[in-house]
């Protein structure tokens, strides 16, 4: 699962110290294995027999890659990463990259992929957010532990932690969910101000074919949420894709934002992107990596500006508050502005039951959802839904200055929208 190479000077002696323990499998004189994520216990001494006090570090599931290809970025490029070596870090805050290459493409170790330009190599990138358990401390302050799969628990734990709701797809447990690392895009709708340009009402829509996850691109905008729902579902169908592509739901959005604000993230406020044209990475994410979860190349970027992203997150009692119009699901009190014409599966959408954010779940907080728990931090936006407005909205638009942010969100009606796109999210096959 993660190899760890030990080096250490023992702080008694300040001699150097040789790992004698560790509760994992030694590998080499100093590489260790692990095999189950969590917290890990490696003990040192030095050639005076010293020992040293323990060491405790955390460690995480490897990445589910499936059809995905492992990449880092290594003197100015995208690289295929050797998995046998270390090719992400997240407590240095490198987190880990995937590409999804474009059909008749392979690539082998070491070799660049390319992401940008006319044609490029890769069609979409993904970031890997691990499983794990969360505590907000104080405000701006969220402590996160990575946890293998076979720790669940429905509520906080004796020590305050609650494993973050994302990691529950259905009724299976994940170990991490791969997020799209930039706003979707297409290679020839991203252009359109035509309404619900997409055209998508089944899963086997072929516009799909044109999304992209790229950077310095354009987002896709101008469709309500069904048509951005049916071509995240058509991409997954007609890739076949390992795993589970879907739009990204609010508590999705959260797991990334709590990670973001911990010491694995920036843990600071991300930077806005501004671009007028609603360029991804703000056209230019090379440069602008304060704009990126991670303050680095490594992190997902568009969560702060950009375009509004609306998330698979719908208040339930919108559309039944008038039985005499016969909405269908997705509705407003008034108006099918969404276009849904029956209900989705409930794996693909939060469902709240109050217009009220600290009892939207059943008369609860919706813990991870970065609603309540967040609400106003950085100054950011902080609506909610409610009858007309049932859908929700994250991380604010160019024009919205410091309201914007990862913590910010908005109701939404669903139409379409000139400064709203989406995200996707590929949970994995385990």
């Amino acid at each position: 699962m993660s190899n760890v190479t030990i080096k250490a000077t023992d702080d008694k002696s300040g001699l150097h110290a040789t790992a004698y323990s560790c509760d994992g499998t030694w590998q080499s004189s100093n590489i260790c294995k692990f095999t189950v994520a969590g917290n890990h216990t490696i003990n040192v001494r030095d050639a005076l027999e010293n020992e040293g006090t323990a060491e405790t570090i955390n460690i995480k599931d490897a990445p589910v890659l499936g059809n995905l290809i492992p990449v880092e970025y290594k003197n100015n490029n995208w690289v295929v990463a050797d998995t046998s070596k270390e090719w992400y870090n997240y407590s240095t805050k490198q987190w880990a990259n995937a590409v999804l290459l474009r059909t008749g493409v392979s690539k082998s170790k070491g070799q660049t992929v390319t992401v940008t330009g006319s044609n490029p190599e890769a069609i979409a990138m993904f970031v890997w957010i691990p499983r794990y358990e969360y505590k907000i401390t104080s405000q701006y302050n969220i402590d996160i532990n990575f946890i293998p799969i076979s720790t669940t628990y429905t509520d906080a734990n004796s020590s305050g932690y609650r494993v973050h709701p994302a990691f529950t797809f259905d009724s299976q447990e994940l170990s991490g969910i791969w997020v799209g690392k930039f706003e979707t895009s297409h290679i020839t709708l991203s252009a359109s101000t035509e309404n619900n340009n997409l055209q998508c009402s089944n899963n086997n829509c072929a516009n799909a074919d044109g999304l992209r996850i790229l950077p310095n691109v354009s987002s896709l905008r101008y469709n309500n949420i069904s048509n951005s729902f049916y071509a995240i579902q058509s991409m997954d169908n007609r890739l076949k894709l390992s795993g589970d592509l879907h739009q990204m739901k609010n508590g999705e959005w959260g797991a990334v934002a709590y990670l973001a604000q911990s010491k694995y993230g920036i843990n600071k406020e991300i930077e806005i992107n501004d671009s007028s044209t609603y360029l991804t990475g703000d056209g230019d994410y090379i440069t602008n990596v304060n704009q990126s979860t991670t303050g680095n190349i490594t992190g997902i970027y568009d969560m702060s500006g950009g375009a509004w992203e609306r998330v698979m997150a719908y208040y339930e009692s919108a559309y039944n508050t008038t039985p005499d119009l016969k909405l269908p699901w997705g509705s407003t009190s008034t108006t099918n502005y969404a276009g849904f014409t029956s209900q989705i599966p409930s794996k693909y959408y939060d469902s709240y039951t109050s217009t009220t954010s600290a009892e939207a779940c059943s008369g609860k907080v919706c813990y991870g959802h970065s609603l309540s728990e967040t609400a106003g931090w950085y100054g950011d936006y902080a609506d909610f839904v409610s009858y007309t407005g049932p859908w929700v909205g994250r991380g604010g638009a160019i024009g919205d200055g410091a309201s914007a942010g990862v913590f910010a969100s908005i109701i939404s009606n669903g139409y379409p929208h000139n400064n709203s796109s989406f995200r996707a999210v590929l949970t994995p096959t385990t």
